[in-house]
């Protein structure tokens, strides 16, 4: 059948998201058998890969593959009629129109198939002079030759072979000065002095300058080491850490002023394959040094490595002012021991610094000095969040630590009094939350200052029934401040200051805090079924909880059974201990009850009276019968009018 032979290319490219199809082709086909189909560089066979259908109107028509395509894949449709001629007109014979027409079709078909393969090929503008000569040297001439132009345009060869000329290049490059330092680099800008390539690339230092393979596999410490040493040589700077995945084991940064940089948490990666030492550890331990740090690196121990005391990912070991920040610490393929540790360490800063599924704990802090933590987080370790021996003037602020296996926070030195303690120190805003046993335990703090931070729930009843949201003990503990404070929903008690037979805590202030609540649900105290909002024992003495609110408790809001003496609660929601009022013993009467509204049962000596506007003649006024609920006010001798009497209640620790 004839149609119009339409002006259009006879080549369409599609991209395979359409899967298998149909991809349309505008251009007018006799057969089926007039095109070709490619997948990416591969030619399709009509059948087996694909079907072809014609609009018998138009002569266009769809391609539809049998195996679908994917969006990265190219389908491409080409004409490709057969260029020969079936038909022959004999003298004298029939010349029907439609065979004249089919032929003429085809003619047509064969040249604009001719034009769609020239248009493809290299050729010269319609403008070159007549002389220009495109046809190409012979095979035997152009064989393994570079193809050029000659003067005139035309196409010639070039004398050497492809070998020959790879050979003089990297002759050329190889020989001496023929290098990136006889290269000029010409930076931008007014007044920018010009260098070379070399002196301009070697700005960044890499590991992989020095071998670094980042595989995961290969031990890229000595490359490590090599970086780090190199830079420290120079006086410090940074060694840079491409994307990539570098195992190494114990690299010891013992040059000042040298960092090291990742290119972000998600991108370069430090697996440790040490069992038992940092993946990197700046300083000795003996010598102090300064400077430098780490950024925007992920650590892990290696796969198959089983840590044990002594690995981390890092480890600051006598180190002043530096900087840590955005550095995670992972359990992935493996756990490390621990995830960051700081020794002896004093005037530094870390920043968003994370560790996670660390063995014991996931931040330590031991003999340190003005450290200034920000943003931090430490969370599902076996051991404790963070960790916190003999460290002192240091501020934290925003950290947390949710979901440990054993504490949240813990201040507790090795030799507290002796050698070190934790003192003078600052906690912001700081969380302990979801942990296995009390959420804070603070041993051994002196001097320190807890505004508003959170210890509320436990893991579940199942894994104790003890723990605390704060529990504070020891004679190490003292001076304390803790203002407007969260603990709540814990297993136990909100606060536990308590006495372990070897001494007591002193000083310890508790302004404006949460000591349970029943916003939102019971989210008191005592989720094991037993639990005061603050509890106290033993010894601690100098106690001041001042403001807050005790709601929801499960036995009640305090339990205090402390010998201390110098105990105060002042003005709480849910706890009340002082209250004052008037009360009228009536003409003729003697006494009057009075229902004093505290929450402890008050003691004679407690409770102070007083004549109103007048005695009525009464000179006697004292208290008896009392309760948890009330008291009696008894007058002497019985006056002929009504008489009102003041009363104050002050309990011991109010």
């Amino acid at each position: 059948m004839a149609y119009p032979i339409s002006d259009v290319p006879r080549r369409i490219v599609y991209s395979g998201s359409a899967g298998v199809g149909p991809y349309a082709f505008t251009f007018e086909v006799l057969a089926n058998t007039d095109i070709a189909v490619y997948k990416n560089a591969t030619l399709l066979t009509l059948t087996n890969d694909y079907t072809v259908s014609i609009n018998t109107v138009t002569g266009t028509g769809t391609v539809t593959l049998l195996v679908a395509a994917i969006g990265s894949d190219t389908v491409t449709i080409v004409g490709d009629r057969a260029i020969q001629r079936t038909s022959d007109f004999v003298t004298g014979g029939d010349l029907f129109a439609s065979t004249l027409n089919d032929e003429l079709d085809a003619q047509v078909i064969y040249t604009q198939q001719v034009d769609e393969k020239t248009d493809r090929a290299i050729k010269a503008p319609v403008t070159d002079p007549t002389t220009i000569n495109m046809i190409l040297p012979s095979q035997a001439t152009r064989a393994n030759k570079l193809l050029g132009f000659n003067a005139g345009g035309n196409p010639t060869v070039t004398t050497s072979t492809v070998s020959q000329i790879d050979a003089a290049v990297a002759s050329f490059v190889n020989a001496t000065g023929n290098n990136a330092a006889s290269i000029a680099y010409d930076p931008a800008g007014t007044g920018a002095v010009a260098t070379t390539v070399q002196a301009k690339l070697r700005e960044t230092v890499s590991v992989r300058d020095f071998g670094a393979v980042g595989d995961g596999v290969t031990d890229d410490t000595a490359a490590f080491t090599a970086a780090v040493n190199y830079v420290g040589g120079l006086g410090g700077g940074t060694v840079f850490v491409p994307g990539g995945t570098y195992k190494v084991a114990f690299v010891n940064v013992l040059h000042e002023y040298v960092t090291i940089e990742g290119q972000g948490v998600n991108a370069s990666y430090i697996v440790n394959g040490s069992t038992n030492q940092p993946a990197i550890q700046w300083g000795d331990g003996i010598t102090l040094i300064y400077g430098g740090g780490v950024k925007g690196l992920r650590f892990s121990s290696a796969s198959g490595v089983v840590a044990a005391p002594g690995q981390s990912g890092l480890l600051f070991n006598k180190v002043g002012q530096f900087t840590v920040q955005d550095v995670f610490c992972q359990p992935f393929p493996a756990a490390l021991y621990e995830g960051i540790k700081f020794i002896s360490c004093s005037q530094y800063t870390v920043y968003a610094a994370r560790a996670q599924g660390c063995a014991l704990n996931g931040i330590s802090f031991v003999n340190c000095v003005d450290s200034y933590v920000t943003d931090c987080r430490s969370d599902a370790n076996s051991g404790s969040g963070f960790f916190l021996d003999g460290s002192e003037g240091s501020y934290f602020k925003g950290c947390t630590a949710y979901f440990n296996n054993a504490q949240g926070w813990v201040l507790s030195s090795a030799s507290p009094g002796v050698t070190a303690i934790n003192k003078n120190n600052f906690f912001v805003e700081c969380i302990g939350d979801t942990s296995g046993s009390y959420n804070w335990i603070i041993a051994d703090s002196v001097n320190s200052y807890f505004l508003g931070c959170w210890a509320a729930t436990q893991k579940d009843t199942s894994v104790n029934t003890f723990a605390s949201g704060f529990i504070i003990y020891t004679q190490y503990s003292k001076s304390l401040y803790f203002t407007g404070c969260a603990a709540i929903n814990n297993n136990a008690n909100g606060f536990n200051i308590y006495d372990p037979g070897s001494g007591a805590p002193v000083n310890i202030h508790l302004v404006n805090c949460e000591f349970g609540s029943t916003y939102n649900g019971p989210n008191g105290n005592g989720k094991s079924g037993a639990g005061y909002g603050v509890s106290l024992n033993g010894g601690a003495d100098k106690i001041r909880v001042i403001g807050g609110s005790f709601d929801g408790n499960a036995s009640g809001p305090v339990l205090n059974t402390s010998t201390g003496t110098d105990i105060v609660f002042e003005n709480s929601v849910g706890y009340v201990t002082s209250k004052n009022g008037t009360a009228t013993v009536l003409a003729g009467n003697t006494t009057v009850v009075v229902t004093h509204g505290l929450s402890v049962t008050p003691q004679q000596q407690d409770i102070s009276l007083t004549f109103g506007s007048t005695n009525g003649g009464a000179t006697d006024l004292y208290v008896s019968n009392i309760t948890s609920t009330q008291f009696t006010i008894n007058m002497a001798p019985a006056a002929g009018g009504n008489v009102t009497v003041n009363w104050m209640a002050r309990c011991a620790g109010s």
